[in-house]
């Protein structure tokens, strides 16, 4: 019984594999078309359930050298840093050794501010901007920032959803003060050698020769505009395999419970009791409860990780250079093919 229930189940997956495969063969015709017209360079993964169903990599990772992009390439992810770094301190908080309620200031000495807590970091209801200089490049340099020029802050905490790139690197520095090691290290050691993701790393002065791909402007030119700042928010390399390697990891509990992941889903709420639509690391697509998202864009690198919880669909893509297509082109063309409601 067992094993005919089993064979059913697997005849299932394959049935819902083929039929997403065979859905995407207009997808794939447009694709050849960017391809031609030089119009998108970068990476496409679709797989269900880990599988992969659907890649490309289209153009060149290194244009100067030849070298094409492919699944095993390094390439920067932007914000989507941010889930791994919230991963981090979720991994810090069950192990008892630091709170979401806790005040910042209980881990960084001289703080200047009162009453933010890491909560309010993690859902950005900090009160800080988004941005402030562009050459923050190192956790010490955003601590030193913060604690000497004391940016002007606008609101309460916990009154709005203000998106902030200095509000993750602050969680990057707290890691750094509860677990006693540098960002990248806590980082390499406690998630991407766990998951064996062996094509990632946070970009830092000490690897930055490691090989990966350039970022490029529109027109060709090789960039590289503070592609280090604000370490935390920003700053990882990754290849679209190991980024399925942590999708799939999401699922079980290699590195915290279920329980810790789900919370990590949940949307914020705010001092007047609404919600807002980012949790720790994740937004939800359209306000779904089971598809869930982040993406990243910061000098000619553009990337999205979208998952089906439901379906156990992801959707990986990463550009390198700055595109006439656009991700969210590409997401609204892969969604419509897979029966998504956009």
């Amino acid at each position: 019984m067992k094993k005919a229930l089993f064979l059913c189940g697997c005849l299932f997956f394959l049935f819902l594999w083929s039929s997403a495969q065979d859905s995407l063969n207009t997808f794939s015709n447009q694709i050849k078309q960017y391809e031609e017209n030089d119009e998108f360079n970068g990476v496409i993964a679709i797989a269900m359930e880990g599988k992969v169903f659907f890649h490309r990599g289209i153009g060149f990772a290194n244009f100067e050298d030849q070298i094409k992009n492919d699944r095993s390439m390094p390439m920067p992810i932007s914000s989507i840093t941010k889930p791994f770094t919230a991963m981090a301190i979720m991994l810090l908080v069950e192990r008892q050794l630091m709170d979401y309620k806790d005040q910042v200031s209980k881990h960084i000495e001289n703080f200047p501010y009162q009453n933010i807590t890491i909560q309010h970091l993690l859902n950005h209801t900090s009160r800080f901007k988004r941005s402030y200089k562009d050459d923050l490049s190192t956790t010490d340099e955003i601590l030193n920032y913060v604690i000497n020029k004391k940016p002007k802050l606008s609101f309460e905490p916990g009154d709005k959803f203000q998106y902030s790139n200095l509000g993750y690197s602050l969680l990057a520095a707290i890691v750094e003060k509860v677990s006693g090691k540098p960002f990248d290290r806590f980082l390499s050691e406690e998630i991407f050698k766990p998951l064996s993701m062996n094509n990632t790393f946070l970009l830092t002065d000490e690897n930055a020769k490691i090989p990966k791909a350039n970022s490029y402007d529109k027109n060709g030119n090789l960039t590289a505009w503070h592609l280090d700042s604000y370490p935390g928010a920003k700053g990882i390399y990754a290849s679209a395999n190991d980024l399925l390697k942590w999708d799939q990891a999401l699922y079980g509990e290699q590195l915290v419970s279920q329980e810790t992941i789900s919370k990590s889903y949940t949307s914020g709420t705010l001092n007047d009791g609404s919600t807002i639509n980012y949790g720790y690391g994740w937004r939800k697509w359209n306000g779904n409860e089971h598809l869930i998202f982040h993406a990243g864009d910061w000098v000619g690198n553009e990337s999205i990780l979208f998952r089906d919880l439901d379906r156990k669909m992801t959707i990986i893509i990463m550009a390198n250079r700055e595109n006439e297509i656009s991700k969210w082109q590409l997401m609204d063309q892969i969604l419509a093919e897979l029966d998504y409601d956009n």
